[in-house]
């Protein structure tokens, strides 16, 4: 069910609304993700790096690399709940 709009300037706050709203699903879609790798221990192909040298050292620093970029890209929730907090506040329908 779609929002009713009772006036043409109220458009544009239902829209960010929705905008947001999906950013904030797909962000919680991208959490749940990352985490399931971390869990299975599976890296996903948008975190792979190269180490050149073959060394445990090199390997070792290559595996704590990745799990802090997939625990680095889970961040992204809390601006998105700061402006759906303000939208919810700002509300008029």
């Amino acid at each position: 069910m779609s929002p009713k709009i009772v006036l043409p300037s109220q458009a544009h706050t239902v829209n960010k609304h929705s905008n947001t709203t999906v950013k904030l699903m797909t962000c919680n879609s991208n959490i749940y993700f990352n985490k399931l790798c971390l869990d299975r221990g599976i890296i996903p192909n948008y975190v792979h790096k190269t180490a050149r040298a073959p060394s445990p050292a090199a390997y070792f620093t290559k595996m704590k690399t990745q799990q802090f970029m997939i625990k680095a890209s889970s961040v992204c929730v809390s601006d998105i709940y700061l402006t759906m907090a303000d939208l919810d506040s700002r509300r008029v329908l």
